[in-house]
């Protein structure tokens, strides 16, 4: 059992188009085989192809076409797979990447509204720098 998970583990950066540029941004080991890449935690989470996704602040602590590509993987997911996605975030120009926005405030419903012109990650990406890696700059 355990090795079929690690299998479908090793085949989700490919499945969900991981960013090779990221995943050797952040793919510096913190131990124990845990992996920095931000997108890791994303492929982790559609492993055993969840019908709900819960991402608490997935592009926090992101540079800002990391935090694009997650999007890009999210609204895929919702797409092509029929994946529901909810996200937690601080930063209204993330939360206009969604259909819908849910604001809270005092732990209660301060506005719920549709997306008007939602944002389309992908899109996005094609304009988007690709950043080098800071310790490719430093062997050079």
């Amino acid at each position: 059992m355990r090795r079929a998970a690690e299998t479908r583990v090793g085949l989700v950066p490919e499945r969900a188009s991981l960013s090779t540029a990221c995943v050797q941004r952040h793919s510096r080991p913190l131990g124990r085989g845990v992996s920095r890449c931000p997108l890791y935690a994303v492929a982790r989470s559609i492993v055993n192809n969840p019908a709900l996704i819960l991402a608490d602040e997935p592009t926090g602590n992101l540079d800002s076409r990391t935090s694009v590509e997650v999007m890009e993987i999210f609204q895929r997911l919702n797409r092509e797979r029929g994946i529901t996605l909810v996200l937690v975030t601080h930063e209204p120009d993330i939360a206009e990447y969604a259909d819908r926005v849910i604001v809270f405030k005092d732990g209660k419903i301060k506005s719920d509204r549709p997306v008007e012109h939602r944002r389309n990650a992908a899109e996005e990406l094609k304009n988007l720098p690709i950043i080098e890696d800071e310790d490719e700059d430093e062997e050079s």
